[in-house]
């Protein structure tokens, strides 16, 4: 590819979108020949040669050759065939008659550059209007307004629509300015990106006399909880003091007829966890521990040395699994919406630049 160095003989042409050239100014010192392709620099306002650079406007092909100087009392212009058609050119890439009407593109002022592969700032320049043979065409030159109104190039990428909707697009665009009322935080709580592991939990008493345990005998029998529920530890708080010596007992939880792991607490009158007002002794579950909404829950007496007096109570902590199944599918349902709403952004970001691309190529942004 190269830039025209004498005048290119063609014949004048048997029809042109113009009827005489057009005079355009040319640059300062530039020199141009019959048959140069010109374009428009919007910067200076004067015709240059044309190159594949993004501003320049398409104007023609030069009907003679000439030299600008924008110093005289007249300054050198250009005439300027608009439209011209040009006979028995060689377009690179054009092989048979399936390439008559394609688009033909150009990087220099030298017509016989013609190409059918697009260029990559500018848009094409102009069509083939008749196959000879092989790379021989003529090619009809665009008029400006023809290229400045002329499609996208091929250079655009066609968009993929990845957004999942499955519905029918239609020209009006979804109500965006209507939104639902917010939420009214009255809690006092603390707002948090994390929540609490123990969301959810709660005690359950069950209070008793130490002088009724009996080795073996339930405590509490297949009380039903009526939620899914995870037993997490276990506590005994003395109310009446145990006085006499040498009393003890063993106490176990169980979830259905399964002992919870590590759920025993072990009463002994010669401690503190029986003979101190408000004593506790306190286990944590490791395992086995969880259980259905229609999964019951006992508190089974081992081994017994009867108590003659005393009471208290076990505690059992509880966390609703219903509740904290349930916020953990809002906190992954809220994640989700973050993420679509990342995704969304991306696409307009996406489709705001396909638009900016889309009015470059079409010179009117």
């Amino acid at each position: 590819m190269s830039n025209l160095s004498a005048d290119l003989n063609y014949s004048d042409p048997a029809s042109t979108a113009r009827k005489h050239p057009w005079p355009y100014r040319l640059t300062n010192a530039l020199v141009v020949y019959k048959g140069s392709a010109l374009g428009l620099n919007p910067s200076t306002g004067l015709a240059v040669k044309w190159v594949d650079t993004a501003t320049y406007l398409w104007l023609g092909i030069t009907s003679i050759g000439a030299t600008g100087n924008t110093s005289a009392d007249e300054p050198v212009v250009a005439q300027i065939h608009e439209g011209i058609t040009i006979k028995r050119l060689t377009v690179t890439g054009g092989t048979a008659i399936t390439d008559m009407k394609s688009l033909v593109y150009l990087g220099s002022d030298n017509p016989d550059d013609v190409t059918l592969t697009p260029t990559t700032n500018v848009k094409a320049v102009g069509e083939v209007v008749r196959w000879y043979s092989g790379t021989t065409v003529d090619v009809r030159f665009f008029t400006p307004e023809e290229y400045r109104t002329q499609g996208v190039t091929a250079d655009i990428t066609t968009l993929t629509d990845s957004t999942g909707d499955s519905g029918t697009h239609d020209d009006t665009l979804a109500d965006g300015s209507t939104v639902a009322a917010a939420f009214t935080d009255n809690t006092t709580g603390t707002t948090t990106t994390t929540l609490a592991a123990g969301a959810g939990t709660y005690l359950l008493s069950i209070p008793f006399a130490l002088a009724g345990i009996t080795s073996g005998v339930d405590i509490m029998t297949d009380v039903t909880i009526g939620h899914k529920f995870k037993i997490l530890s276990m506590k005994w708080v003395t109310t009446t003091v145990a006085s006499t010596a040498s009393k003890n007992a063993t106490i176990t939880c169980e979830i259905g007829a399964t002992p919870v792991t590590s759920l025993t607490i072990t009463l002994d009158s010669d401690t503190s966890s029986t003979t101190t007002l408000g004593g506790a002794t306190e286990v944590d579950a490791t395992g086995a521990n969880t259980g259905s909404a229609s999964a019951t829950v006992s508190l089974i007496a081992g081994t017994v040395t009867a108590f003659s007096e005393g009471s208290g109570c076990i505690v059992l902590e509880i966390q609703n699994m219903d509740t904290a199944d349930a916020f953990a599918g809002l906190v992954t349902q809220a994640n989700n919406l973050r993420t679509d709403n990342l995704v969304q952004n991306q696409n307009d970001s996406d489709l705001a630049q396909k638009v900016i691309e889309i009015l470059a190529q079409l010179n009117i942004n």
